[in-house]
């Protein structure tokens, strides 16, 4: 999860213990916004200004990144998708974050669309006759998920308990 240098998206500098998560949809709007905390373990510290990464993409649009940890509480003072990569990078200011036990918590939004992929909508005749009514479906094959909350890595591997 945490790649400051390496173009791989998961170094095993960081083991997600837990997910929580919650998604709110508007089928009216053709939206969904949500938030996760991911409890995390990290097997060292992250220096300061390094980067911790995780996997996102389109639709999904960050607003917010907190971290806590020991009672510090840090608001990402960056947050910068990687292009082409899937992925997006936080840093957090006040120097490095210590190895232990941390909480990350983001807040998210996103489009509902046609692409089968992640978090989407999916259409059928109206019971009128008249237009189509919709509905949110999901498709998590590995790396799809990205598209609906923020993934530490690939869906296919499960989280560490």
């Amino acid at each position: 999860m945490l790649a400051p240098t390496s173009d791989s998206p998961h170094l095993e500098s960081a083991s997600p213990k837990h997910y929580s998560l919650t998604i709110k949809t508007d089928l009216v709007a053709k939206t969904f916004s949500g938030t996760v905390e991911i409890t995390l373990s990290l097997l060292c510290p992250i220096p300061a200004g390094a980067p911790i990464v995780l996997n996102v993409a389109a639709p999904l649009k960050l607003h917010a990144v907190v971290l806590a940890q020991a009672g510090l509480v840090r608001r990402a003072s960056s947050i910068s998708p990687v292009e082409g990569k899937e992925r997006v990078e936080f840093r957090f200011d006040g120097g490095a974050i210590e190895a232990g036990a941390a909480t990350l918590a983001l807040r998210f939004d996103g489009e509902l669309n046609r692409s089968m992929k992640g978090y989407y909508l999916s259409a059928y005749p109206s019971k009128d006759g008249h237009g189509e009514s919709f509905y949110a479906v999901t498709q998590f094959q590995p790396t799809h998920a990205r598209r609906a909350f923020v993934t530490t890595r690939p869906t296919s591997l499960p989280t560490q308990r």
